[in-house]
């Protein structure tokens, strides 16, 4: 592209047409070559909410150094436009990370541990999303159900 327009138009011959011209044609050539060569420009346009439901309970309590680096991890390594919040359970549960908060740890969350409630926990941090919003739940969890009273 650049050598014949070099050659055909001389130095005094050369007008901004002729340079826009080049310009132009240089960058239809390289949007062609983008695109056979199967280039895609990704962006996400809508915000997903992410809450981690962390059990707090007496049966997980040995582990909370490890659920601490787990939600570290997915902090760090959420897609853009994601907030994330957390969730500590046990029998009742507890908002202890808004969305998009900074989240310290699950240690001292004032769960009561006795017991671990699983069914009660989902369906609080369900009731924690916006409409608008993709909404995720991430549960850490030693799975085992200990309050009789949850369905």
């Amino acid at each position: 592209m650049i050598l014949p327009y070099l050659l055909a138009i001389r130095k005094e011959n050369r007008s901004k047409s002729a340079t826009a011209s080049i310009i132009l044609h240089i960058l239809i050539i390289l949007c062609v070559i983008f695109g056979v060569a199967g280039t895609i420009v990704t962006t996400v346009m809508t915000e997903t909410s992410v809450y981690v439901v962390a059990d707090v309970s007496y049966s997980a309590n040995r582990n909370l150094d490890r659920v601490d680096g787990y939600i570290r991890d997915l902090s760090g390594n959420l897609p853009d436009r994601s907030k994330m919040g957390v969730v500590a359970f046990g029998k009742d549960q507890k908002l202890i990370t808004d969305l998009g908060g900074e989240f310290l740890s699950v240690k001292d969350s004032g769960v009561d541990d006795s017991a671990t409630n699983i069914a009660d926990a989902l369906d609080y941090t369900a009731g924690l999303f916006e409409e608008s919003v993709i909404k995720r739940i991430v549960l850490i969890t030693d799975g085992k159900e200990t309050d009789t009273g949850a369905t």
